[in-house]
């Protein structure tokens, strides 16, 4: 053990970050939770842009068959794409396809995701053909103000609450998705990324007869990519860093004077 040694380790404990002067809390999140409004007509006269660029009324997907909506935004790479592979699995092992026994669509709650975005991201979801022609990816139209745009209307219909957050710019929302009769009443939610095929099948089931809409046992589930280094967290982690470098520093100072002593022959050094 030698001087530089020590000399390094206190540079290395000087240059632990320090605690930030001011940690911001992580954001609200209790808004971004479902309310079951079960039996709510869906405003079918909210115009979207489907992948191709095409603008037309919410209603042109109704009229034929029960209708899947599950509510995201293009720019998610964890919880939405989730949502979507286990509603296919789901829908799958219930014999179930889109565009044959339901209509399915996805719809951008972000009003500056484009048709483009909405294209790769359809191409991206999955590799069954059969499931990606029954997929409708919906967005904002051109050139409509993020002051009105229909993804925020629409999820104030059916009950989906959420929040933005311009730092990380990302949104915060309940994981799941609701189904709707072909009229555009809501018939059913399911929440969370797993769901049973059995329960699926009923309600498509019931929402083609026109039967009464079923409550479902809330869950909460958030999307939410924050970095791990954020808000209240950050300052206990450096906190902890700190500690374990002044462990370190007291460690090897203690081992150092040790191998002094044993290298001056005397119990108490050499004072010569």
């Amino acid at each position: 053990m030698s001087r530089s040694l020590l000399l390094a380790l206190a540079l290395a404990f000087s240059s632990c970050p320090a605690q930030p002067a001011a940690a911001q809390p992580p954001p609200d999140l209790t808004r971004a939770v479902w309310q079951q409004r079960l039996g709510a007509q869906l405003p079918l006269q909210l115009e979207f842009a489907d992948e191709s660029g095409h603008v037309t009324a919410l209603s042109h997907y109704f009229g034929d068959r029960p209708v899947a909506v599950v509510l995201m935004y293009l720019s998610c790479t964890q919880l939405c794409p989730l949502t979507m592979a286990q509603m296919q699995l789901a829908f799958g092992q219930a014999g179930l396809r889109p565009g044959r026994d339901f209509t399915l669509l996805a719809i951008s709650i972000d009003p500056w995701d484009r048709a483009a975005s909405a294209a790769r991201r359809k191409s991206e979801l999955t590799h069954d053909a059969a499931w990606r022609a029954g997929l409708h990816i919906l967005t904002a139209p051109p050139g409509s103000s993020p002051a009105a745009a229909p993804g925020e209307r629409l999820a104030a219909a059916a009950g989906f609450g959420y929040i933005y957050d311009p730092t990380s710019r990302q949104y915060g929302h309940p994981a799941g998705w609701f189904l709707a009769d072909a009229q555009g009443r809501i018939e059913r939610y399911f929440f969370g990324v797993r769901f049973d095929p059995a329960s699926v099948a009923g309600a498509v089931r019931q929402a083609a007869e026109g039967g009464k809409p079923t409550w479902s046992q809330p869950l909460r589930l958030l999307c939410w990519c924050l970095q791990i280094l954020t808000g209240r967290f950050d300052a206990r982690i450096y906190d902890i860093l700190r500690a374990v470098c002044l462990a370190l520093l007291a460690g090897c100072g203690a081992l150092l004077w040790r191998s002094m002593r044993r290298q001056s022959g005397s119990p108490y050094g050499d004072h010569r």
